[in-house]
């Protein structure tokens, strides 16, 4: 069932693998480039501070995102598309990528942000394919907190092959040679990316942070200089 159900979807999107792994590799292409338009010295403070939720699709992001967001400093975002809508053009070549432009990929974002936080001290951005404008997102946010969620590749992997996504963002999903393809595309960027970042990425493990819950999640807040209470622990 699961088979013929997602061989139509596929067809539907004429999916072709190529376009989701080039702009896999133009993350790793651009990266240097990114790198040296870190945002400096800005006189405009971040506020709300963003939590960027990265990884693949099902795993774990809304379970965390609800630990986090029970605290009353942070709030709960959901899956933003700022990053994409602001900054996408960068990474494609369609803009250059300058200081100047990350500025204004900055701004455009701060200003989103904080029509929605109601003045709380974090935002969540539980946009997991944003692991793909990491180098983006440290150039302009050097205040953020960067959470890499992974969870076992066998799981994720059936869980994505298993679930129907009503949004088309997904395309990679339908097929298990495609999702196995993407997933071994984005672990080697992830290994890059936390290589080359060790000291911006919280690496969390989704088994340990079911299995081992309130050692991982006092890991975390104490990342973000928080307390986490009883709420964050069993969040509604």
């Amino acid at each position: 069932v699961y088979v013929e159900a997602n061989h139509n979807r596929r067809d539907i999107f004429n999916y072709n693998p190529d376009n989701d792994h080039q702009v896999l590799k133009l993350s790793k292409i651009t990266q240097p480039k990114f790198d040296q338009c870190t945002v400096e010295n800005t006189n405009s403070r971040c506020q709300p501070i963003p939590i960027f939720l990265v990884g693949m699709p099902r795993s774990g992001s809304t379970l965390l995102e609800q630990m986090l967001c029970s605290h009353l400093s942070v709030f709960g975002g959901g899956e933003l598309n700022f990053v994409e809508e602001f900054g996408g053009s960068m990474l494609i070549g369609k803009m250059s990528i300058s200081r100047g432009n990350v500025k204004i990929f900055r701004e455009k974002f701060m200003s989103e942000t904080a029509q929605i936080a109601g003045g709380c001290k974090y935002i969540v951005d539980k946009m997991g394919l944003n692991f793909r404008f990491l180098p983006l997102i440290i150039a302009a946010f050097p205040e953020a907190k960067i959470i890499h969620l992974k969870r076992d590749p066998f799981a994720n992997c059936w869980s994505l092959f298993k679930t129907y996504f009503a949004e088309d963002g997904l395309k990679f999903s339908y097929d298990l040679n495609d999702i196995v393809s993407f997933y071994n595309s984005y672990n080697e960027l992830m290994n890059f990316f936390e290589s080359h970042y060790s000291n911006r990425i919280i690496k969390v493990s989704y088994e340990k942070l079911v299995t081992a819950t309130e050692v991982e999640i006092s890991r975390i807040f104490e990342n973000l200089n928080l307390v986490a209470n009883e709420n964050v622990l069993t969040p509604n």
